[in-house]
């Protein structure tokens, strides 16, 4: 999954941008949690036009969990935070 969130991350912002952005992911016995902390002026990229393209990162995310874990039935969310 770190390696999927990554490359999101490296496709949709510049380079001089990705290093201002980080992830961590929290796996509970239910959902995994992916939470992303970015700067203001990147927001409006990692959202997307009425939140298209964070949608998108999370169906993603969630076809490759089923497809690695097909018995699981964990939800995947994925949430932007304010980084200072």
């Amino acid at each position: 999954m770190k390696e999927l969130i990554s490359f999101f991350i490296a496709s949709l912002l510049p380079k001089d941008k990705q290093e201002d952005v980080t992830f961590v992911i929290n796996e509970r016995e239910d959902a995994i949690e992916i939470a992303i902390s970015a700067p203001q002026s990147v927001y409006p990229i990692l959202v997307g036009s009425h939140g298209l393209t964070v949608k998108a990162m999370t169906s993603l995310a969630r076809l490759k969990h089923t497809k690695e874990h097909s018995d699981s039935l964990r939800r995947i969310h994925i949430r932007l935070l304010e980084k200072e």
